[in-house]
């Protein structure tokens, strides 16, 4: 039994070490962008996204590092969540090359057209809490990533209800990064800040 589970835990510590991480989604926030690291909204309407992914171009590439093949493009704007676009690498197969493409604003249209107000696309369909971050990564992927700034946004049928700022920082003389996690663990602690007069 101890050796089963050891086999288990060792596959399991391998297979999250080689794991590629996903592209982030962008959040623009007063001209600002951030990378989306919590669940995509779009994904949280199952419906909505079938059909968003089923209207995505065959020839579009994915990657081990984009699963879906598309980053979505987000903003807040007047305290709404607005989706601005879903763009693409598109391979051509004649010339071997890749180019970037934005899904067209009209199909984009006619996909959310039960959300579209004043040619934006508001995410009433989504209520939840998104990370989101910016600045240096001071904490490996893998171990679940942690970077110097972060929030919190609560969102309430597309409409930013609560917003919580962080700084994250690791104390003097301790890192990630040591082969020795339980370790590591231990002594690197991060220490979560507010941060709102600093933005």
């Amino acid at each position: 039994m101890k050796k089963t589970l050891s086999c288990i835990f060792a596959i399991m510590f391998a297979i999250n070490s080689f794991a590629t991480p996903q592209m982030p989604n962008i959040i623009i926030i007063d001209g600002k962008a951030w990378s989306l690291f919590s669940t995509e909204p779009i994904r949280e309407d199952s419906a909505l996204f079938s059909q968003m992914m089923a209207s995505l171009p065959k020839d579009r590439v994915i990657k081990s590092s984009n699963w879906n093949g598309y980053i979505s493009y987000w903003s807040i704007k007047k305290d709404c969540l607005r989706l601005d676009s879903i763009q693409m690498i598109i391979y051509n197969r004649e010339k071997g090359k890749e180019r970037t493409e934005c899904l067209d604003k009209s199909k984009m249209r006619k996909l959310f057209k039960g959300y579209t107000k004043n040619n934006g696309i508001i995410a009433k369909w989504f209520t939840g809490t998104l990370r989101i971050a910016c600045g240096e990564r001071i904490r490996n992927e893998h171990l679940g990533a942690a970077y110097e700034y972060e929030t919190l946004l609560s969102i309430e049928k597309g409409r930013v209800t609560k917003r919580n700022d962080y700084q994250n920082k690791v104390f003097d003389g301790y890192s990630f990064d040591s082969t020795d996690l339980s370790t590591n663990y231990k002594k690197a602690l991060l220490s979560k800040e507010k941060f709102s007069d600093m933005i």
